[in-house]
């Protein structure tokens, strides 16, 4: 028996790995170790027992912060070694952060059972950490910086009054 050809109208099916982990920018050398990393833990995400959402939301925060360091890459000659630095200070922490997800995705992977119960809230409290982590310094300077980075001297100088 053949599946019949798909109506106009259906579905198209979609991989959620694929889709929270889709870059607004093209993925540069530099950070291609990184989107990798994001990559494989959000293929990995799905198989965790507990606690997928504060997974998901880590994975979606890191994707959001890759495209803001991508943004980078396609502003003006003009930026100065100054926000590329700070770029590379955030592809550092980031990175730092995702392989700490790595950690305990593999903990939130294992079978349910007694000791999986007692480490429960430990591994929860240990991703709100991180996702909390994603929302404070530095990364929440870069927004500011890649706005000012793109600006000319004089609209720059207007904003900071």
């Amino acid at each position: 028996m053949s599946t019949p050809p798909a109506a106009p109208n259906d579905p198209v099916p979609i991989s959620l790995p694929e889709e929270i982990t889709r870059l607004d920018y093209e993925v540069t050398p530099t950070m291609e170790p990184l989107v990798s990393l994001l990559q494989t833990l959000a293929k990995a995400a799905p198989s965790a027992i507990r606690n997928k959402h504060k997974l998901y939301s880590i994975i979606i925060r890191a994707r959001e912060i890759c495209n803001h360091i991508l943004a980078i890459g396609i502003g003006p000659e003009s930026v100065g070694l100054e926000v590329l630095n700070e770029c590379y200070s955030l592809i550092d922490s980031l990175e730092e952060h995702l392989l700490q997800v790595a950690q305990l995705l593999v903990i939130e992977q294992g079978a349910l059972g007694p000791e999986s119960c007692a480490s429960w809230s430990e591994a929860r409290a240990g991703l709100v950490a991180i996702m909390y982590g994603l929302y404070k310094p530095p990364f929440t300077e870069l927004r500011k910086n890649l706005v000012y980075g793109f600006l000319g001297n004089d609209l720059r100088e207007r904003l900071a009054r």
